[in-house]
C-alpha cells in the first residue's frame, strides 16, 4: 500500500517504524502487527483506531480492547501499555494530537463569543475521559473513519495531510469530551464524586453491552455488572444515554446488521441471527422501521 512521504505520517510494520517523529507532534502511525507489546508514558493525546483484529491497552491501570471499528481515547501524560498477540495481522493507526493543539482549539470552543483574546490566553484543559467508542456514533469517529478509508484506498493525498487534518480531529475530541460532560451532568446524584463513580460505571456497562451485542443480556445482567439495583441503573442509564439499555441494545445490533449487509455476502438470515435477533422476520420489519428499507433492498440498492 502506498502513501506519499510526509513529516506528518509514519508507517509500522512488525514493531519497525519507517520514521522517527517527534515527542508530542502531531501525527499519523499506521501499524500492522502480529506480535507486539510497548510501555510508555503519553506526550500529547492520541486516537487509536483498529481497523481488522484486537489490540489491547492498560491505561492507567484500566483495561481496554479495541476492536475491528473501534477507537480508544487516551489523554496526555497518561501511563498506556499496549499488547498483540495474533495469529493474522492486526491492522490500525493511531492519530496523535499536540497538547497545545488541542488546548487551541478547547479555549476557543469554550471561550466566549465577543472575547477577543490577546496572544495565547489558553484555558487549562480538563480531565479527558478515556474510553472505547463505535466510530459510527458522532463527528469525531465520522472523521477517524474518513481517514481510515484513504489509508485502506492508498488514497491519502498530500494535499489532505495537513495540520488542518488534526485540528479536525481535536475539534472532534473536544466535542465528545462536552458530551461526556453533558452526560455526567445529566447523573441524577448531587455529589460529583458520585456522579463521576456512576458513570465510571454506566462505561464499564456500555462497552460490555457492545461486547455483547449478540447474547441475550438482560435488565438484571447489567444492572449486577454495575452494582445498583434494576430500577436505580435503568434510571441512571436513560439519564446518560438518553434511552433504555432496550433500546440502546436495540440500535446497536442495527448498526451492526447495516454494517454487516454492506461488507460481506451472508444472507439476510445469517446477518439478523449474528446480530442477535432470533427471527429474521421481526429482523427485518424492525429494521425497514430503522432505515426506511428492508435489509434486502438496502443491499441492492447500495450495490446498484
Amino acid at each position: 500500500m502506498l502513501v506519499p512521504p510526509s513529516p506528518l505520517y509514519s508507517r509500522m510494520i512488525e514493531g519497525k517504524s519507517s520514521v522517527a517523529l517527534p515527542v508530542n507532534s502531531s501525527h499519523i502511525n499506521h501499524s500492522t502487527n502480529t506480535v507486539f507489546q510497548r510501555q510508555n508514558i503519553h506526550q500529547g493525546y492520541c486516537l487509536k483506531y483498529v481497523w481488522s483484529g484486537q489490540e489491547n491497552y492498560r491505561i492507567n491501570g484500566s483495561q481496554h480492547a479495541v476492536k475491528t471499528g473501534q477507537f480508544l481515547v487516551v489523554e496526555h501524560g497518561s501511563a498506556c501499555g499496549v499488547e498483540i498477540k495474533a495469529d493474522k495481522p492486526v491492522e490500525g493507526f493511531c492519530l496523535y494530537l499536540n497538547t497545545e493543539l488541542v488546548r487551541d482549539v478547547w479555549t476557543t470552543l469554550h471561550r466566549k463569543p465577543d472575547h477577543l483574546p490577546e496572544g495565547k490566553d489558553l484555558i487549562a484543559l480538563p480531565a479527558f475521559y478515556q474510553s472505547v467508542f463505535q466510530t459510527g456514533h458522532h463527528v469525531l469517529g465520522e472523521k477517524i473513519a474518513q481517514i481510515a478509508g484513504y489509508i485502506k484506498a492508498g488514497k491519502l493525498p498530500a494535499e489532505n495531510l495537513t495540520e488542518e487534518i488534526f485540528y479536525e480531529l481535536a475539534s472532534g475530541l473536544c466535542g465528545l469530551q462536552n458530551e461526556k460532560l453533558q452526560q455526567l451532568s445529566n447523573i441524577p446524584a448531587r455529589k460529583k464524586a458520585t456522579r463521576e463513580e456512576l458513570y465510571r460505571r454506566l462505561l464499564l456497562v456500555r462497552d460490555y453491552v457492545h461486547d455483547n451485542a449478540a447474547a441475550e443480556l438482560t435488565l438484571a445482567e447489567l444492572a449486577h455488572l454495575a452494582s445498583l439495583s434494576e430500577f436505580h441503573f435503568l434510571r441512571t442509564f436513560k439519564a446518560v444515554f438518553g434511552e433504555s439499555p432496550y433500546r440502546y441494545l436495540l440500535r446497536l445490533r442495527l448498526q451492526q446488521a447495516r454494517e454487516q449487509l454492506l461488507s460481506n455476502n451472508l444472507s439476510v438470515s445469517e446477518v439478523a441471527f449474528h446480530c442477535g435477533f432470533k427471527e429474521v422476520q421481526a429482523f427485518s420489519k424492525i429494521f425497514r422501521k430503522m432505515y426506511g428499507v428492508s435489509p434486502s433492498a438496502f443491499r441492492q440498492k447500495l450495490a446498484i
